[in-house]
């Protein structure tokens, strides 16, 4: 798969046209020696660079150039580094940029899901209420003639600044003799909304009551603060009776674990989520937010320590509990949070291979020289190794158990559907459902569990088929191998299926033609074929009924529900589409050389050029007609060795399951051969 693969090739080419332009702006830049030579170490991800590149293939599914993959990696280049994107808002001055740069020193923290840079809500003029922003105050000022005070905000990912009217439950923190919210304080902040008006040079943020100061132990102000506020009180000490009387509390405890959100109600309106915290003398209490107030979730991750000053303090009963415990917290209306945040400490992580090996699986000579690459990558408060920013390729033997922000390119080789379910009630039931793939490359074989948000959103995933995965976390099972884990909920969560991507076939730089000859059933490769299409009789079409949503044929055409992804069989899900089984001739050898392929979906509908449904409403003689007329045309294909068909578990170890005893050659995709296309 690997060595003759165009797209891993093209992959390692933009990665290194992005650190030779990189390179070339450092030499422009005025900067210390040493500061240089740490920038200069940075080198792009190659899970960033294969995503970005797909992600265009995907918006240009007729067709992309080098020139413009290059083109759009450029434009968010700065998108596998920090550095600062010209920006054409208000500019930030040179004693605002020492602020960040010393907030920046004092502690790196890496980046929340959900996380939005003030550029781009300029370059958007808009924020979603559940994106995060992490920024520093460079200023605190009272708006002219009224007793609203405005907080101006930058961050160290922007060029530009932003201004936010501060909530007034925030208000006593910035009085004189009691300044936390203060410049160079850095806040983090959900919920937010912005606003414009004519009169304003620039869109500000209205006020929100979603805050989080950020302290740092080793300020001698915020130590101070602790000591003189947090550490007095414990879970243990709090008493109903106490708590009635208004008198208030302050807590420090770590989160321990945040729930999942629920929703609750008779009509399910009410959502709640509920966050376990955990102080110096090993007692629990639950934190729960409701409804808008899970946005604080956000704010906030496990392993941080938290102080809780004056929370609202009630029963269990009250806040719906099912864990009995007596007392809980819950966020009030004059309720601060402090955090100190988890800083995930780096470990440096060695791999010793060539650069074959990384590039194209596990090298034959073994008298190459060795490459040796070692990384700084951080780990995590659950102990797993960050590899989000790990700049080579991973292969499926370099997994280990307790990886996190993984990205693999392989081969599906299984594929196990959802459990059957029977009726409307267990459809609802199994709402979050779980498959299962095998996944191998030259160098091993890994099973990933895929949990999605609702129902299967992958597509059409066959075995054989070649897919992209990142956002997947190593664990180990049950049998003791290394196994994946995928949420599709997780923001780097991505899956694509390369053999059915459109542009494939319609950009000549993402492929090369294989003749037929050099097919082999060993391969894992998809490829990409110049055909003519052989004899079509009417035992080689048939019209089936398949689910849109996973593309399985229906093999019951009652049933409620899809064997495989357990979606609704109703009149939008199930779709007619052609079933043919095809004979392949190439284009450009005169040996006589054919392939017997089987070709469904929209494929089969690129070399048919009918809709099924009309074509069943033909006469025989019109349909007999027609599929004579279309012998001898040309096409680009992909062809892959695999079978379309669900299973119930994985297969184990010992004789080949009968299932991959069928496999066959199927096509991926089909396109009309233009002679004179246009250059791409």
């Amino acid at each position: 798969m690997e060595v003759d693969d165009v797209f891993i090739r093209l992959v390692e080419e933009a990665r290194a046209s992005l650190l030779l332009h990189h390179q070339q702006q450092l030499q422009l830049q005025q900067e210390k020696k040493r500061k240089q030579q740490q920038q200069q170490q940075q080198e792009p991800s190659w899970a960033w660079v294969c995503m970005r590149l797909l992600s265009c293939c995907s918006a240009y599914p007729s067709g992309v150039t080098p020139a413009i993959l290059l083109s759009d990696l450029f434009q968010v280049g700065n998108g596998w580094k920090t550095g600062d994107k010209n920006g054409g808002a208000a500019r930030r001055s040179s004693s605002l940029t020492t602020v960040l740069d010393q907030q920046q020193k004092q502690q790196q923290l890496p980046r929340l899901p959900n996380m939005v840079t003030i550029d781009s809500i300029h370059e958007k003029k808009f924020v979603s209420l559940d994106s995060v922003l992490q920024v520093v105050i460079l200023s605190v000022y009272l708006l002219p003639g009224t007793s609203s005070y405005v907080l101006t905000l930058g961050d160290t990912w922007s060029s530009s600044t932003i201004d936010l009217y501060l909530h007034r439950k925030f208000y006593d923190l910035i009085e004189p003799n009691n300044a936390i919210l203060k410049t160079g304080r850095e806040i983090r902040l959900a919920g937010c909304r912005l606003r414009s008006a004519p009169g304003l040079a620039q869109p500000r943020l209205l006020p929100t009551e979603f805050l989080v100061i950020l302290l740092d132990e080793e300020q001698e102000d915020d130590a101070m603060l602790l000591g003189a506020k947090f550490c007095s009180d414990t879970f243990a000490n709090i008493q109903l009776d106490l708590a009635e009387s208004n008198l208030e509390f302050c807590f420090y405890a770590r989160l321990d674990r945040k729930g999942e959100v629920t929703v609750e109600g008779q009509h399910n309106h009410v959502k709640h989520q509920v966050i376990t915290l955990c102080d110096d003398n090993g007692d629990s209490l639950p934190l729960v937010l409701w409804d808008d107030q899970i946005s604080i979730s956000s704010l906030l991750s496990e392993g941080s320590m938290v102080a809780l000053e004056r929370p609202f303090i009630a029963t269990g009963w009250d806040c719906g509990l099912q864990s009995g415990a007596p007392i809980c917290l819950q966020y009030g209306s004059v309720t601060h949070l402090y955090t100190l945040p988890y800083v995930p400490r780096e470990e440096q992580v060695s791999y010793c291979l060539t650069y074959i090996e990384i590039c194209c699986g596990p090298r034959e000579d073994k008298n190459q020289s060795v490459f040796m690459s070692q990384v700084m990558l951080p780990r995590d408060s659950q102990g797993s190794v960050d590899f989000n920013n790990f700049p080579y390729r991973l292969l499926i033997g370099h997994l280990q158990p307790r990886m996190s922000h993984v990205a693999l390119y392989a081969h599906v080789t299984w594929a196990v559907g959802a459990p059957a379910v029977k009726s409307n009630e267990e459809q609802k039931e199994h709402s979050n459902q779980t498959f299962f793939l095998r996944l191998q490359d030259p160098t091993g074989f890994v099973d990933v569990k895929l949990h999605f948000n609702e129902r299967w959103s992958a597509g059409k995933v066959f075995v054989g088929h070649v897919i992209f995965l990142t956002g997947l976390t190593t664990i180990v099972g049950g049998d003791g191998r290394v196994e994946g884990q995928w949420l599709e909920k997780d923001t780097e969560a991505m899956l694509v299926n390369i053999t059915q991507l459109p542009a494939l076939l319609s950009s000549p730089s993402l492929h090369q033609i294989f003749p037929l000859s050099s097919l082999s059933s060993t391969s894992s490769t998809t490829h990409v074929c110049r055909v003519r299409i052989g004899k079509l009789g009417p035992e080689d079409v048939q019209v089936r009924t398949s689910h849109a949503r996973c593309g399985r044929a229906f093999r019951q055409l009652n049933s409620l529900v899809c064997s495989f992804c357990g979606g609704p069989c109703d009149d939008r899900e199930a779709v007619p589409e052609f079933m043919l089984r095809t004979v392949f001739y190439d284009s450009a050898e005169d040996a006589g050389v054919e392939v017997v392929a089987w070709c469904a979906g929209q494929a089969a509908a690129e070399i048919m050029q009918a809709c099924p449904s009309d074509f069943c409403s033909w006469p025989e003689e019109e349909q007999a007609m027609y599929m004579y007329s279309l012998e001898n045309e040309e096409f680009l294909v992909t062809l892959y060795w695999g079978l379309e068909d669900d299973h119930r578990t994985l297969p184990l170890a010992g004789p080949l399951p009968l299932e991959l005893q069928l496999m066959a050659w199927r096509v991926g995709g089909a396109q009309k051969y233009d002679p004179h296309p246009f250059p791409l």
